[in-house]
């Protein structure tokens, strides 16, 4: 069941996550005259954010609508073991500068949170670390245990929920030998993706031999809600930014995937998309932007829908690999990571609204 368990989680968390992935078919390469390029009224073009030599870019977040925490990556060898070496910097998109902000070796996929102004907080699966931005000193690091499966910080820093083999689990995040099982695994295979809401709620995946189920659990409460979700290999769920409802994106194995919208109040399901491969990059206000693959040409572009619409808008012309795309604060920007051909570097791109 271990065995299983894992092989699940790590295909979950390539769901949930940052993880670059490209198109297998081969175009000629351009010249560079293809940037900037316009498409209903976005503009798309290059981000010149300097790589580290023998890094590749990991993840993107923005602090605000001119600085993006920027994530480079290299795998190394380390006690024969081979260890993810990340890079933080802060990129002045403006000003053009780039400072370096950590150093180190983190595990999966980073969460990056404005914790207050000039604060920000990092979180990997083996570390949660808060950083002064203003004077680039880290304030606070903390190592989480080794048997800790997956990891999410509540939004104000202070909490650690986590999934282990046996359960789900909150701990004080300065106190993490002190911990409250709230809720245990009876049946299925194991409790996946733990993520706190706003509001002190917590979503997770509890997958048995033939459902997936998404659960709702109120930590102030301690009462939980089922939703149950059939006929799905994979399924995570995002919270909505206003908290109230979150969305479900599924895959089973084959296209089409399937994005949906569960109210919390009413109880009420939607689907909002099912007619491609897709991937949910981010969320902002009520726009979800989500990564689509063009079967046609082959190729990934960059959608925008409102969940409560229909109507998708389709932002960027073809790319043979896009992901870990951010919306900016103003909701003005878009930063992601692609290739446009199978000769091209992944490089860092941003999408002006007009």
């Amino acid at each position: 069941m271990k065995k299983v368990f894992v092989l699940l989680l790590l295909l979950t968390l390539g769901l949930y996550g940052c993880t670059f992935s490209q198109s297998s078919v081969s175009m000629p390469k351009k010249d560079d005259n293809r940037f900037p390029s316009q498409l209903n009224g976005y503009i798309t073009d290059k981000l010149s954010v300097p790589l580290e030599l023998g890094y590749n870019f990991s993840s993107v977040f923005w602090i605000d609508n001119e600085r993006i925490i920027v994530v480079e990556e290299r795998f190394e060898d380390q006690n024969d073991t081979t260890v993810p070496h990340k890079k933080v910097f802060i990129f002045n998109r403006i000003e053009k500068t780039i400072q370096l902000v950590f150093d180190g070796i983190l595990f999966g996929n980073i969460q990056v949170r404005n914790i207050k102004p000039s604060i920000i907080s990092l979180q990997s699966n083996n570390k949660f670390i808060i950083i002064d931005i203003s004077n680039l000193k880290i304030i606070k690091e903390v190592a989480f245990p080794q048997e800790l499966l997956e990891t999410d910080v509540s939004p104000d820093g202070t909490q650690l929920v986590y999934s282990t083999l046996d359960g789900l689990y909150i701990s004080d995040i300065n106190n993490l030998s002190s911990s409250t099982l709230i809720v245990k695994l009876q049946h299925g295979l194991g409790l996946v993706s733990p993520r706190w809401s706003l509001n002190n709620k917590i979503i997770y995946n509890n997958y048995s031999n033939n459902k997936v189920t998404i659960n709702v659990i109120d930590t102030n409460l301690m009462k939980y809600k089922e939703y149950t979700v059939v006929d799905s290999d994979r399924v995570v769920a995002y919270w909505l930014p206003d908290n109230l409802g979150f969305i479900v994106y599924r895959t089973i194995g084959q296209p089409p995937d399937r994005l949906d919208l569960v109210k919390i109040s009413s109880d009420i399901v939607t689907t909002i998309q099912d007619d491609g491969l897709i991937k949910v990059q981010d969320l902002q206000g009520n726009i979800i932007l989500y990564r689509l693959f063009d079967s046609k040409e082959s190729t990934f572009r960059m959608v925008l829908q409102d969940p409560q619409k229909t109507q998708k808008l389709i932002i960027s012309k073809g790319f043979l690999g896009m992901d870990c795309a951010k919306i900016s604060p103003s909701g003005k920007y878009i930063v992601f990571i692609g290739a446009v051909s199978a000769d091209d570097q992944p490089e860092l791109f941003i999408v002006n609204k007009r």
